[in-house]
């Protein structure tokens, strides 16, 4: 029996006529294997991250202090940083900043070596120490508070004792009466 039109085609798949069209599921197949296989020329890496460091402590612990004329003034932070490629290049520094009402003034900068390793802490981090010092004039009257800032920065500072750029900064406090 001959049909014409166009249910002819469906009334040979019915009984069983071999299939001339690509079934969904190879398709699908298909798709899924050419989107696995894209090859470029150029592979791109994104720039390293630099992560904040974390203060674990600080030198001395209280923020106000009477100190007398002349008397030596040391400052420490203890600090952790998770990038660890980054302090071999560029050790961790600090600037020691003296603030009165009179003047202002960043100390010379023998006054803050390097942040040297002080070896791993309890969770295995390797911790690293910031340490800067002064000496008090003699000059300035009894009662005179003085503020000191221990500037910490993980790239480390340019000439002019700014941070470099992408660096992470931070900034502990003391204030000194004189006594």
């Amino acid at each position: 029996m001959w049909i014409h039109g166009r249910y002819f085609d469906i009334w040979r798949r019915s009984e069983g006529a071999p299939r001339r069209s690509v079934s969904r599921s190879v398709l699908l197949l298909l798709a899924v294997l050419e989107a696995g296989c894209v090859v470029t020329d150029k592979i791109e890496f994104d720039e390293p991250m630099n992560h904040p460091f974390e203060i674990l402590s600080q030198e001395p612990v209280d923020i106000y202090l009477s100190k007398n004329k002349g008397e030596r003034v040391d400052f420490a932070v203890t600090v952790w940083d998770p990038d660890v490629d980054e302090i071999k290049d560029i050790p961790l520094a600090g600037r020691l900043i003296a603030t009165s009402a009179q003047w202002s003034t960043p100390l010379p900068r023998d006054s803050c070596p390097s942040g040297s390793p002080e070896g791993p802490d309890e969770n295995g981090r390797t911790i690293y120490r910031v340490a800067c010092r002064d000496s008090l004039p003699f000059e300035i009257q009894s009662g005179t508070l003085i503020e000191y800032t221990l500037v910490v920065s993980d790239l480390g500072f340019d000439a002019d004792d700014a941070s470099k750029d992408g660096a992470n900064v931070a900034e502990m406090t003391w204030v000194i009466e004189m006594q």
